[in-house]
């Protein structure tokens, strides 16, 4: 029977309740080392089974030869375990071994080191909450009560809410504050709640946190952004929170370097040249050929590109205005490019003006001329009174002086009858040769088929003669159009005095003659539209209609189209400078009439400034901007988007390097690059929406 209280205290020395370490092997297979291990936790169990070799020299009876026994013998100590019941093996190893002796704390050391581990836990988070600052009075050392001062524009909106403003505040309650272990509230959470980016959604913080509040799909790897990576607050008032150092910027790109001159990344191919043209300009033709005309040679730049370029957005020079750089010479020759919008055409029958004569109050056109003849016929009464007198008297005198007032009313009696004639009989009607295209396609019909329009076109005139400019309104309506813009300023009375002439089958006969630049026009035959200046609203609208009359199956598009869009007269001269969508191009019907203003690289900044002061003013463009030598040739990585390519090669990193490098120039990231893109506060950006 086993004795399970051999290492009680009163049977055994091996109790050692203040030791801190217990012996390993008790642990381990129920039999300590009987002198245990040392204070410090060595093992001092030092007689593990060593097999001794005995050697036996026996003598056989039968032959009387001596041979040799050799055996192996186990003789631990007793105070070890004594020996081995299974003894060691025939090759003189240990049968029964053990795993070496790893001595173990004693409960009491456990306790001890977690009593220790708990108090500095407590001591951690008094220090964590109240910071040494309060627990030494030492002014200036921050802690979680108090981690130090906001920075000056955070600190002015912050103060009636404290912290909670920017930190998500727990429940009062135990099992809020043990929730809060468990749970994400990211201090940049509650950034977005005031500060806005550019994208469709300001408000996602998805956006916010996004790599530069954008997202690039061949970066997958792509870390999320976390506004506190950047920015660190509670830095003292005077602070600025958003100055970055270049390590930062390095942490997330995959193409590592180490300064702009030595290792940056090429350009692309065709910087800063990115985006299609939007105005056709050709500095070669203007500057070798235009300016030294001697016609022109005074209204060439003087300053050189400053004198048209000095449209300033974001530290990009863009170009001027058309009224400061172009209309000098451009001006006169838009407010002469009119087009005709509506004409009287060839009636196969005339007759069909009928009711618009009604209408207009027609025969009074008729009657005029024949008022006309009659006035004329009572002139020649005196005369005929004269001679018939002189016959009665037989006054050869009185007769020849008769005679002659009589043929002197002739030529004016004649010219009567004509008008009269012309009047009455209608065959041969004034008109142009053909309906204007415009009428046709808001007709859906061939202007050149009088056959075939004259009865709608009939019924045009009666409405027009009735009630103005409405029955136009009606048809632009009819294909999408937009009369308010499209017939912006022409008068419904001009149209039904203009459309009441014709049905009289006169010519219309205004006031004045029409001007370049005077908007709305009628003479003769046709009602023209001649363009106040430059941007005409009025001359952009027809251009949009007649881009938006593309894949339209309605006869008369085609023919409405090619005349209003001619680049050699009417509205399409525009084209000569704005660029128009191809004809092949279905889908594009907008013109970019302005140059864009908006940046189409929002996390890249160029701030020309500083470049005009530091080189020579105007000339200096030249210097970043070059031209192509004479045989040197654009590639078509170069080449702009679009049919129009660049007049200027590339800009290549090596120009920038020449004065941003070591020793000169700044060349820190946040030079050139911005993170944000469009940022701004919610608050602002409700008030300007309020202005607005």
């Amino acid at each position: 029977m086993t004795d399970t209280n051999r290492f009680d205290h009163a049977s055994s020395t091996y109790e050692r309740p203040n030791f801190p370490f217990r012996c390993g092997r008790e642990a381990a297979f129920g039999r300590p080392c009987p002198r245990g291990p040392t204070a410090g936790g060595q093992c001092q169990g030092m007689a593990d089974c060593a097999p001794f070799q005995t050697r036996k020299v026996v003598t056989d009876p039968e032959s009387g030869e001596e041979r040799e026994i050799l055996r192996w013998e186990c003789r631990r100590p007793s105070w070890a375990g004594g020996p081995c019941d299974e003894g060691p093996r025939p090759d003189g190893s240990c049968a029964c071994t053990h795993p070496p002796c790893a001595p173990r704390p004693s409960v009491r050391r456990q306790r001890g080191r977690w009593a220790l581990i708990a108090v500095a836990a407590v001591v951690s988070l008094v220090v964590a909450l109240a910071g040494l600052g309060q627990l030494t009075g030492v002014a200036g050392v921050p802690s979680s009560l108090d981690p130090g001062a906001l920075s000056g524009k955070h600190a002015q909106f912050t103060a009636p809410n404290g912290c909670v403003s920017c930190h998500a505040g727990h429940s009062e309650t135990l099992a809020g504050w043990a929730t809060a272990l468990f749970e994400h509230k990211a201090v940049s959470d509650g950034c977005v709640s005031c500060h806005s980016f550019g994208g469709e959604d300001d408000s996602s913080t998805t956006l916010a946190f996004a790599a530069h509040n954008s997202s690039f799909p061949d970066r997958k790897d792509a870390p999320t952004a976390d506004c506190l990576g950047c920015h660190t607050e509670h830095r003292g008032e005077m602070a600025s929170i958003t100055p970055v150092v270049d390590g930062q910027c390095a942490g997330c790109h995959t193409e590592q370097f180490d300064n702009f001159a030595k290792s940056h990344p090429a350009f692309s191919p065709n910087f800063p040249h990115s985006g299609a043209r939007t105005i056709k300009f050709s500095h070669t033709e203007h500057f070798g050929k235009h300016f030294e005309d001697p016609r022109y040679a005074e209204r060439a730049p003087k300053a050189g590109c400053v004198d048209c370029h000095t449209d300033q957005a974001d530290g990009r020079l863009l170009p001027g205005s058309f009224e400061t750089g172009c209309a000098s010479c451009h001006e006169q020759a838009i407010k002469e490019q009119g087009f005709a919008v509506f004409g009287l055409p060839e009636m196969a029958d005339p007759a069909l003006t009928a009711d618009a004569r009604e209408v207009c109050g027609f025969p009074p056109v008729e009657m005029e001329a024949a008022q006309g003849l009659v006035a004329a016929l009572a002139e020649t009464m005196p005369a005929m009174e004269s001679l018939s007198e002189a016959m009665d008297g037989a006054d050869p005198t009185a007769l020849a002086e008769a005679a002659e007032s009589l043929m002197e009313n002739k030529e004016a009696l004649q010219e009567m009858q004509e008008e009269l004639s012309e009047a009455v009989d209608m065959e041969e009607a004034v008109s142009v040769d053909e309906l204007t295209p415009t009428v046709a396609y808001l007709l859906g019909v061939a202007g050149d088929d009088s056959e075939a329009y004259s009865e709608q076109v009939s019924e045009l005139l009666v409405a027009a003669a009735s009630d103005g400019r409405a029955p136009l309104d009606e048809a632009i309506e009819e294909r999408e159009g937009d009369p308010g813009v499209l017939l912006a300023g022409l008068s419904p009375e001009m149209v039904a005095r203009v459309t009441c002439s014709w049905t009289a089958n006169t010519e219309y006969e205004p006031v004045g003659s029409a001007e370049p630049g005077s908007g709305w026009a009628a003479e003769e035959t046709q009602i023209s539209y001649m363009p106040t200046g430059h941007a005409d609203q009025v001359t952009q609208g027809w251009i949009a209609f007649a881009l938006a009359s593309k894949g339209q199956d309605v006869e008369g598009a085609e023919s409405f189209r090619e005349r209003l869009l001619h680049p050699s007269e009417g509205p399409g001269r525009c084209f000569k400078c704005h660029v128009a969508p191809s004809a092949e191009d279905a889908e594009a019907t907008a013109v970019n009439w302005a140059i864009p203003r908006e940046d189409v690289r929002p996390f890249t900044t160029f701030n020309h400034d500083p470049h005009l002061n530091v080189l020579e003013t105007g000339a200096s463009c030249a210097t970043c901007h070059r031209s192509p030598k004479e045989g040197e040739k654009l590639t078509d990585a170069q080449k702009r988007p679009g049919p129009h390519a660049n007049e200027f090669l590339p800009i290549e990193a090596a120009t920038c390097a020449e004065c941003h490098h070591d020793g000169g120039v700044q060349q820190n990231c946040g030079l050139c690059h911005r993170y944000h893109s469009e940022p701004g506060i919610k608050q602002m950006d409700k008030l300007a929406a309020k202005k607005e």
